[in-house]
């Protein structure tokens, strides 16, 4: 299996929700965020960044 790298368009969006699930789990707030909601923030990013590493231009 090759791996090519992400493009910007895949790997921006990404980070940004790597990034947001991870400040929404440290970071206390004072909404009522469900516990479930940074879980898949975080996961749906890491999963967007692995597709675009897997298939081409992505």
């Amino acid at each position: 299996m090759r791996l090519s790298p992400p493009t910007g368009k895949t790997f921006w969006p990404a980070v940004g929700a790597l990034a947001l699930g991870i400040l929404l789990w440290i970071v206390p707030t004072g909404a009522d965020l469900s516990p479930d909601i940074p879980f898949w923030l975080t996961a749906a990013g890491g999963i967007l960044l692995t597709l675009g590493s897997v298939f081409n231009k992505i």
